[in-house]
């Protein structure tokens, strides 16, 4: 689908949002003592208490999801890490919305930073930009090992058998899953199928597209991958998984043992969903550039894999869970 002109009501809604939190922001300048926010400064809890007295997130998430409401396709396409109530985030497996508009802010595109209202010609980039927030783990040339493997898994399969149908988990936008493709494609022309997943609609859409609103640089990057190349990309969760499609190969960067999947009963539920999915003898590859505090829960992970009979190679940073039967 594209996205058609702001309708009326959307017009309507967005002069609301924006009256309302441009008169907190009047009051805000007006009484707020400083220190203010700029980019690169350190967001204090001093910071984040004075921007909240004024300008709580909560209110201001709320107010976001219902413009949502009437500017995108559906409820669901709102970016799941801002769906909260007037007072308090949802809980939901690792999500956690930024703790203030400061925080907000460092994680949005510049031309956003220490904004609160906006024009209807600015909308779809700043729902974009929402739902793909800085996480560099579905990002394309970040883990040029697992590449590499990947590169010998396609030139080892027979041509002329079934196709390698692989799955990627948390695709994102996609920069990583089409840059997986091109790479398969050089070796197995049509023999490839490839689908990446996202909890996010609007990154399906932007996937799809190679639109990125709010990030033209990364957008060109997209582009710049063939639009006949043998993806698709579905919104769905991890959890939900189904098994009612059998691949060859898993990938999920930055995901698995993150902040988004750490706990046991995640990490299980992965594992368990993950095995549905794959076909006997085949990989899961697993890769990420987390912090040291992340080892643990990788760490966990493998383990687990290890005692549901996954054959485990690599560390915690990269790694290959092979099923055996």
């Amino acid at each position: 689908m594209t996205f058609p002109q702001p309708s009326d009501d959307t017009l309507a809604r967005l002069a609301v949002h924006n009256r309302r939190w441009g008169a907190r922001m009047a009051i805000w300048r007006r009484y707020a003592s400083p220190p203010w926010w700029g980019r690169g400064l350190v967001i204090s809890p001093l910071l984040r208490a004075s921007y909240e007295a004024y300008l709580p997130a909560a209110l201001f998430y709320a107010d976001l999801r219902c413009l949502g409401n009437y500017f995108l396709p559906a409820p669901s396409w709102f970016p799941a890490l801002f769906c909260v109530s007037h007072y308090h985030t949802t809980s939901s497996v690792g999500l956690s919305a930024p703790a203030s508009l400061p925080d907000f802010w460092a994680g949005l595109p510049s031309v956003f930073s220490g904004r609160v209202t906006f024009a209807a010609n600015e909308l779809l980039a700043l729902y974009c930009a929402l739902a793909d927030l800085p996480c560099f783990g579905t990002d394309s040339s970040r883990y040029p090992a697992q590449l590499s493997r990947l590169a010998d898994c396609f030139r080892q399969w027979p041509l002329g058998a079934q196709p390698l149908r692989l799955l990627d988990i948390g695709c994102g936008v996609g920069l990583n899953t089409l840059e997986i493709a091109a790479l398969g494609v050089e070796r197995l022309g049509s023999d490839l199928s490839i689908l990446g997943v996202t909890s996010e609609p609007l990154e399906v859409w932007m996937a799809e597209r190679r639109r990125l609103p709010h990030d033209p640089v990364r957008e060109l990057r997209l582009r710049q991958y063939p639009a006949d190349l043998p993806v698709r990309f579905r919104a769905e969760r991890f959890q939900d998984l189904s098994g009612e499609e059998a691949f060859d190969l898993i990938v999920c960067n930055g995901l698995a043992g993150g902040r988004f999947l750490c706990e046991r009963q995640d990490i299980a539920l992965f594992l368990e969903n993950c095995r549905r999915c794959l076909r006997p003898g085949g990989t899961i590859f697993l890769a990420n550039h987390f912090h040291d505090g992340c080892r643990p829960a990788c760490q966990r992970l493998l383990a687990e894999a290890a005692q549901r009979g996954f054959q485990v190679n690599g560390d915690w940073q990269d790694a290959r869970l092979q099923r055996m039967a």
